[in-house]
């Protein structure tokens, strides 16, 4: 026998006993079995209020509730609204006293005002003697600058005459270009103080 041939049989044989199985369970036949009878009370459809009142204890809670806590601590000078009643966002709930915040504040602004002042006189006492540094400092770059520039011609001559290399003057224009800048950085600095101190 072929495989699928014994996989029929087996099959059709469980059917069978399974059929019998289920019918040897069966018990003996039940009576049949009376549902009772229940009564209804019938009565018309009225349209109508219903008048029964129900009284009893319950609470109420709000739909939303904000727990409210100030950013400083200080005394209480009035209240403007009473527990539990409803507010808008923004109102004006309650005003704590202010005093000691209103002098802090006053103290910081002298202290302020102070700084600035010191600040200023300082600033302006060290100024004089900034300007001079620093005149000195554009004298020394322009000299500096002038030396570098006659260093610079003189090397670009003797290229001409190819006495030198051509390394040699491009590093001698590489110096003149620091010399140049040093003495315009030390120009602006010398002009920004000059605008300060007026």
């Amino acid at each position: 026998m072929n495989k699928r041939a014994v996989q029929r049989a087996a099959v059709l044989l469980s059917s069978v006993i399974n059929g019998l199985l289920l019918s040897a369970c069966k018990g003996a036949p039940k009576e049949d079995v009376v549902a009772p009878v229940v009564t209804v009370d019938v009565a018309p459809v009225l349209n109508a209020q219903i008048q029964r009142v129900i009284r009893t204890e319950a609470l109420i809670y709000p739909l939303q509730q904000a727990a409210i806590a100030p950013k400083i601590s200080a005394p209480i000078k009035k209240i403007y609204v009473e527990k539990g009643a409803a507010v808008r966002a923004g109102q004006l709930l309650v005003e704590l006293e202010n005093q000691d915040i209103v002098g802090a504040l006053k103290e910081s602004q002298a202290s302020k005002a102070l700084a600035e002042a010191t600040f200023e006189t300082t600033a302006r006492a060290t100024v004089p003697e900034e300007i001079q540094k620093t005149e000195l400092d554009v004298q020394a770059a322009k000299t500096a600058l002038d030396a570098q520039q006659a260093i610079f011609d003189s090397r670009q001559s003797l290229y001409k005459e190819g006495a030198i290399a051509q390394k040699d003057v491009n590093d001698a224009q590489v110096t003149l270009t620091q010399a140049r800048n040093q003495y315009e950085i030390a120009r602006n600095h010398l002009g920004n103080l000059q605008r300060f101190a007026k």
